[in-house]
């Protein structure tokens, strides 16, 4: 029953376009929200609503739901070490430049994994850097003028 269930096709509406994602339920039960929906109210015809993930985000999210489909043990375990394996370090790499819309569509679907995953490579990422560093990789814009700047720059120069 459990491998019947796990090939079932879900669908699922992202909320900037008007595609329709068919995706087996194996990867979909990765993210919570979705799983939860199922357990609930069974497999229904009309799709999911995703009011709060964009399509190409969805796109990058069923990626990477799909290749760890198969995986459950880290509800109860969550990450085992602060390392990132190859294949996941890759696949931030790869998708950079929506990595912050990733970490709030993986909190919003409820994907642990994927929220702790790129939330490690952030504090990896930052990590070491000067403030002015990190708020480049953020994409932080300093909004204090040189005046407020060096006045905190004098008030705490363990800073830079």
């Amino acid at each position: 029953m459990e491998s019947e269930q796990t090939n079932k096709a879900v669908r699922l509406k992202p909320g900037n376009c008007g595609a329709v994602f068919e995706v087996v339920f194996g990867a979909a039960s990765q993210m919570r929200i979705v799983r939860r929906m199922i357990e609930d109210v069974g497999f229904l015809d009309e799709p999911i609503p995703l009011p709060n993930v964009q399509c190409d985000v969805l796109t990058i999210i069923l990626e990477f739901c799909d290749k760890h489909r198969d995986e459950k043990e880290y509800e109860e375990t969550g990450m085992k070490s602060l390392e990132i394996d190859d294949w996941s370090k890759s696949f931030i790499q790869r998708h950079l430049k929506k990595l912050f819309s990733i970490v709030l569509a993986a909190d919003y679907l409820e994907i642990g994994f994927l929220l702790d995953l790129c939330c490690q490579f952030i504090v990896n990422s930052i990590s070491g850097k000067t403030p002015k560093e990190a708020r480049d990789f953020l994409g932080i814009e300093n909004d204090w003028d040189a005046a407020e700047y060096e006045q905190i720059l004098r008030e705490n120069g363990w800073i830079e």
